[in-house]
């Protein structure tokens, strides 16, 4: 061996091997159905409302922007599928915002009176499948969230 101090060392180097990947628990699991069910609901929603859209009861922006929080809750609740704690947090300050405002709405607003059994139905179903979620994710399911 030379006395060269910049020589590459002799040991072998390598990245260490990839652990398999670890079994989604069922809390984990179970919310995530319960929030693809949600988003499930929401799409059946904003696809419904695209003829009002056409006879201008609703705004074309209301709908860009359901849109987008599809979108949003969808890669939120991969990386929820994925281990991701701050999508689990991140979900929980919108889903306290969503029932706040649905709060705000009930008490501010008569509007409810006058919705029909299937829009009630939307309008309340999907946080409470969120809310139902978020307890899994956060109760029974959090050791998925760990630190690996």
């Amino acid at each position: 061996m030379s006395e060269n101090p910049y020589t590459p060392p002799a040991t072998k180097v390598a990245d260490p091997a990839k652990a398999a990947a670890a079994s989604m628990p069922a809390p984990v699991l179970i919310a995530v159905v319960l929030l693809w069910v949600g988003v499930a609901f929401e799409a059946l929603n904003w696809v419904r409302l695209i003829p009002a859209m056409n006879t201008g009861a609703v705004a074309p922006i209301s709908l860009l922007l359901g849109l987008v929080v599809m979108i949003a809750t969808a890669f939120l609740i991969w990386k929820v599928m994925r281990g991701r704690n701050w999508a689990r947090i991140v979900l929980l300050i919108l889903q306290v915002i969503v029932i706040g405002n649905l709060v705000w709405s009930m008490v501010n607003s008569h509007a409810f009176v006058y919705l029909s059994t299937e829009m009630l139905f939307t309008v309340f179903v999907r946080p409470a499948f969120t809310v139902v979620a978020l307890v899994l994710l956060f109760g029974p399911g959090r050791a998925w969230f760990a630190p690996r």
